[in-house]
């Protein structure tokens, strides 16, 4: 059935038509966007039209740090359901079973309906293992699942998994497919984990620790090219992060550009001048954790003293060097998209000081990386991220004009959420 949007403000991220007032859907894909006028004309007896009454119209969010499983777990230790946690998966070969489903399930929908609240459609499911696999797994084949869910396998303890599910890679199967691989080096510079170069203030001589040894690591970074595997590596410190360019490049060298496979360099807090020249070269793109400035730069200041933490997250360096980038949150929940692009405009930490000014994001920047960017870095660029002809019809009414959420700082303004043309909220 044909549906036609029209009457709307339609920010549809293509270049080629930055904005429209029309679109007309066929199934699930938009087949033409433009003026009311262009996209009326195509009305058939069988068209649904809806005015979308002058409202704000743009593409659906990607969450691209999401830990639902370990939501879901802490939802149930905080209703006392403790019993529910322990041993709630027996593997067997075939992936299949899964004690207290039903319980884990009703947990799930309510996050569901929360992400789709505020706008996010599409998900990375960061450090998947064996047990956490099976679940998703369940949830797909039940038909219950309205978000995209892409898992990253933990690399380090759960491989087997990609192994044994090489028909997920890629493609989704009922709104669910592997992504790739996550390879955690170190762990968050606020609790001292992160591998650094220098030594944290008032240590002697501590600077955190990798996880993994250089030759664990190349090895593990080979087979996730020979695979032709996407790659997600967490570097909270600097040493981390040279650490993984270090083995990265050893094992690229015979590779092309398109066999890469875009490799993403986590929470890269850290990164100096150099490294960012270095990430350019082999194709490495960054990621950030864009919270942590407001929730944690007291910490970094604490451990680091100010010359240093002033440096963290040099995001517009990047975006300056032409990166594609993501912003995501490091705290367990549902993000609000909105709150995470004012606090990477912002860039305010607890006392209300800036942490290094010239790094402040634009509005738009930051819009862009939560559709755009974040689109391309799933391999799902070539139907999300825009409206535009032949792309999946996955998009949000919003209240307001974007110009009017930026400036007055408005954090709820969605109204409606379509997932392939149909009314998901």
């Amino acid at each position: 059935m044909k549906k036609i949007f029209y009457n709307a403000n339609i920010i549809t991220f293509d270049a080629k038509l930055p904005n429209a007032n029309a679109f007309l859907v066929n199934d699930e894909s938009i087949v033409l966007v433009g003026s009311n006028e262009e996209v009326l004309e195509m009305k058939g007896e069988d068209s649904e039209v809806i005015d979308l009454l002058g409202k704000t119209v743009i593409p659906t969010f990607f969450d691209t740090n999401a830990k639902i499983y370990n939501l879901i777990e802490l939802n149930i230790k905080n209703a006392n359901k403790a019993q529910f946690l322990e041993n709630n998966a027996e593997i067997d070969e075939n992936y299949e079973k899964f004690d207290n489903f039903e319980y884990y399930k009703e947990e799930f929908l309510k996050i569901q309906d929360e992400y789709l609240k505020n706008g996010i459609t599409t998900i990375f499911e960061m450090g998947v293992n064996n047990k956490e696999f099976i679940f998703w797994k369940k949830l797909s084949e039940s038909n219950l699942l309205k978000l995209d869910v892409i898992a990253y396998i933990d690399m380090l303890t759960s491989k087997d998994v990609m192994d044994n599910n090489c028909r997920s890679y890629r493609k989704y199967k009922n709104n669910f497919r592997i992504g790739g691989y996550l390879i955690k080096i170190d762990g968050k510079l606020s609790e001292k984990k992160a591998w650094i170069s220098k030594k944290y203030k008032k240590e002697k001589s501590y600077r955190g620790y990798t996880n993994v040894v250089d030759e664990q690591l190349s090895v593990l970074i080979k087979a996730s090219l020979d695979e032709k595997k996407q790659l997600v590596v967490e570097t909270n410190g600097d040493e981390a992060l040279s650490q993984f360019l270090r083995c990265f490049e050893e094992n690229v060298k015979d590779k092309k550009e398109e066999e890469l496979f875009r490799p993403i360099a986590k929470n890269c807090n850290l990164a100096s001048k150099n490294q960012i020249s270095t990430m350019k070269k082999l194709h490495v793109s960054p990621s950030f954790e864009i919270n942590e400035i407001s929730e944690n730069g007291h910490i970094f200041k604490r451990h680091l003293g100010y010359f240093r933490s002033k440096n963290i997250q040099i995001v517009n360096k990047f975006a300056e060097n032409g990166f594609s980038f993501l912003l995501n949150s490091s705290k367990l929940g549902v993000p609000n998209i909105f709150d995470l692009i004012y606090m990477s405009n912002s860039r305010i930490y607890k006392n209300g000081k800036i942490f290094n000014v010239k790094q402040k994001l634009t509005f738009e920047r930051a819009l862009m990386s939560m559709i755009k960017y974040s689109a391309y870095f799933a391999f799902d660029d070539m139907f999300k991220g825009s409206i535009e002809n032949g792309f999946r019809a996955d998009f949000l009414v919003l209240d307001y004009k974007l110009s009017e959420i930026k400036e007055k700082n408005i954090t709820s303004p969605v109204s409606e959420v379509y997932i392939k043309g149909k009314k998901a909220l």
